[in-house]
């Protein structure tokens, strides 16, 4: 016989309901294999009855199956009827079986009788009552106005003996099966080793038994060739348990889903845990809402924004898709939608964060770009000094123009620092204890301008490549960088959104996609949460969608959840699961039984709080569990717009380049010479004999500022020299 096996994966939390198990199964045998060593059920059908399981895990929430290989017991099994009484065959019968340290399978073989086999069973079981009754007769006595009668009647008592009760239960099983659904089962249980017949004979009746040498696939078959009697399906039911190692799914009722709309946001899943294929979508104007996507790493939320903004780009004309990512995991996405990729660090094209973006407002841009940079900068309870010190220096470097000299906004920086929180003297200039803490907070800045790309005056202007759309991979900065890279992106992007008019409500413009978000809403009491907060009610008017990832909803404050009208939170910590559960909105389920859900999520699992569009209304939905969308990786065979802009436009990365610098004139009491590049020493050298050359790697055509020391290590005298070949000072 052709058997497949499929090995329970998870069952339901509460106890699920097994008539309907048998119900599903219909008229087909079927065997349930515990394999004691590996804790594992197994569900055995023959080859035709493949699609079963399915129907299982239609039928009964929470239980499902995987595919599974042949058991390993083989050989020689012990075959036995038994039998106990429906009522003393508790929920949890057999489940201790796997605590016994035994070793190999037990088998319980449910062979469908039919209509036949089941009247030959009654009728040998009413032959077999009938030889053990006891005849018992009692007189019934009457009377009447005159008349004095009586009468005798007879009747069989059955419960003079333990196989009288066994069969009378048997026979009324076996009655109501037949008024319910003609379902009668021949049960038989097969052992591979006799320690675990001896354990189960201590629970059961031995009705007969005998040794089965063959292999575990005949078993059915063997069981179907046996002379025995039919149990009724109130019997076989209670049989029906599936112990082991499974894993646990917990059931919540939930209304359908009821939704309309361009963008497929998952497949509903009925009870939390069976995929019905009934999509839940949403009109993409709706993301003007704000969405969160939230879920511990690897439970899926990147794959589902990908098949959002899939759709978007396909379905949306005119929709322009910006996505700033600490992660690579967006290129192919960009490449394969024709969108611009540009990588942080690693390709070279010149960006000016400082520019303000044509159509932009610049005093608000200056000011949104103060408060970014200070809440990204390590300036601790000096954040707020640091802000005024930022816009204290934009206001002058602003006043020039659109596009400032990143070099010139870095020394306007440092000398607001200077007015504010410090002063010069003959030494040098001396700064009190907020100066030193800004002055520390900006060196990350610093090193972003360090770079050749990224403080130059002419670049890239990013609302020119939201055309094609465009994907900033950040992946390739440091550690310490990559929260000031994702601020000035981000501040580009806002100022390119506050350019449209506030007509957009109905409207999908421009949809920002910001993948691990904590990265500038870590410190919820920062400015730029408060900003975001407005910026979310601001960009529905404008035609904004706004889409956050975050590995959990902790890290998104409070405040801008509430706003948010999407959510869909994938598994969560322990710790957290609790807080997401207060987000979501459930009908009938006490939040308790939602938070133990979001902490045993499987991937691709998540809870949708959602909205529906139906004509001009917008109407809240129950929260609903689905499976999310699985975007298909796709290949980076397309080339990067990128590329053909920069070269349209000019574009091309600093060269840097060997440089040799001379210094010429009396050494004096100079014993060393210092090269700084905005602030930060590149090199420094002995001076042994004149004339002194230093040979150093510089940034073509770019100030740097060349220093004599002394042996305390004072500058003797400073000199600014560009960069070239060929550099050589005279001192005076």
């Amino acid at each position: 016989m052709n058997v497949e096996y499929f090995e329970v994966a998870s069952v339901p939390d509460k106890p699920f309901d097994r008539g309907v198990f048998l119900e599903t199964i219909g008229r087909e045998s079927f065997m349930i294999v515990y394999e004691l060593e590996s804790r594992s059920c197994l569900l055995a059908l023959g080859q035709h009855a493949a699609k079963l399981p399915d129907l299982i895990s239609a039928a009964v929430p929470g239980l499902s199956f995987i595919n599974a290989g042949r058991p390993i017991s083989q050989g020689a099994f012990c075959v036995a009827s038994l039998y106990r009484g429906i009522e003393s065959i508790p929920e949890s019968f057999l489940s201790d079986v796997f605590d016994m340290g035994m070793k190999g399978s037990l088998c319980i073989v449910f062979v469908q009788q039919g209509e036949n086999e089941t009247a030959i069973s009654r009728e040998y079981i009413e032959r077999r009552l009938s030889g053990i009754s006891v005849a018992r007769s009692h007189s019934v006595s009457g009377s009447g106005p005159g008349v004095r009668t009586g009468m005798s009647v007879q009747h069989k008592d059955f419960t003079e003996s333990d196989d009288a009760a066994m069969l009378g239960e048997m026979l009324e099983s076996l009655n109501r099966s037949v008024m319910a659904n003609g379902t009668a089962y021949k049960i038989v249980f097969a052992a591979s080793s006799d320690e675990i017949m001896k354990y189960l004979l201590q629970r059961m009746v031995h009705l007969e038994s005998h040794t089965f040498k063959g292999s575990i696939d005949y078993l059915i078959q063997h069981a179907e060739g046996l002379r025995g009697l039919s149990f009724g399906s109130g019997f076989a039911r209670m049989l029906i348990n599936v112990y082991g190692s499974a894993g646990t799914s917990y059931i919540l009722p939930a209304r359908y889903a009821r939704s309309y709309g361009n963008i497929v946001l998952g497949s509903f899943m009925k009870d939390s845990v069976h995929v019905t294929g009934n999509m839940v979508k949403v009109d993409s104007q709706l993301l003007n809402l704000g969405f969160i996507i939230s879920g511990l790493p690897g439970s899926g939320k990147t794959r589902e924004a990908m098949a959002v903004l899939d759709s978007v780009v396909k379905g949306s004309s005119g929709t322009k898709v910006v996505i700033i990512s600490p992660t690579d995991e967006w290129g192919s996405f960009a490449l394969a939608h024709g969108m611009n990729l540009v990588r942080i660090c690693d390709d070279g094209i010149p960006i000016n964060f400082f520019r303000c973006p044509e159509g932009a407002d610049i005093r608000r841009f200056y000011e949104s770009l103060a408060m970014i940079l200070a809440s990204a900068s390590a300036a601790g309870p000096y954040r707020s000094p640091m802000e005024k010190c930022l816009l204290n220096a934009f206001r002058r470097i602003y006043h020039g123009g659109r596009e400032p000299d990143p070099l010139a906004v870095h020394s306007e920086v440092m000398e607001s620092i200077i007015r504010m929180h410090a002063k010069r003297t003959n030494a040098g200039i001396k700064y009190t204890k907020h100066g030193e803490n800004i002055k520390s907070a900006m060196e990350n800045l610093v090193a972003v301008l360090q770079m050749p790309e990224y403080s130059e005056q002419r670049g890239i202007c990013i609302e020119e490549l939201l055309g094609n759309g465009v994907v900033f991979d950040i992946s390739g900065a440091g550690v310490e960088t990559k929260s000031h890279f994702y601020a000035l992106l981000l501040n580009q992007v806002y100022s390119i959104a506050s350019a449209f008019d506030s007509n957009g409500d109905d409207k999908l413009r421009l949809v920002i996609c910001l993948e691990e978000a904590q990265m500038v809403l870590k410190d919820q009491k920062s400015p730029v949460v408060e900003d975001m907060r407005y910026r979310i009610q601001d960009f529905r008017k404008k035609g904004v969608g706004l889409i956050l990832l975050a590995h959990s909803v902790s890290d998104i404050e409070t405040g801008i959840r509430r706003l948010c009208q999407l959510k869909m939170y994938l598994k969560q910590a322990a710790d957290v699961a609790e807080i997401a559960a207060g987000d979501l909105v459930f009908s009938s389920v006490k939040d308790d039984d939602v938070a133990a859900k979001l902490k045993h999520l499987d991937s691709r699992v998540g809870a949708l709080s959602y909205i529906s569009r139906e004509g001009s209304e917008k109407r809240a939905r129950d929260t609903v569990f689905v499976r999310t969308m699985d975007y298909p990786d796709m290949p980076r065979s397309s080339p990067n717009p990128i590329t053909e802009y920069a070269r349209r436009r000019g574009l091309s990365a600093p060269r840097v380049m060997g440089c040799s610098i001379t210094f010429d004139g009396p050494r004096g009491d100079a014993v060393a010479l210092r090269i700084s590049y905005l602030g930060e020493e590149v090199c420094e050298r002995r001076i042994d004999e004149m004339p002194c050359t230093v040979q150093c790697k510089l940034i073509e055509g770019r100030r740097y500022m060349v220093e004599l020391l002394d042996h305390r290590g004072k500058v003797l005298d400073v000199e600014n020299i560009v960069a070239g070949n060929e550099v050589r000072i005279r001192q005076k």
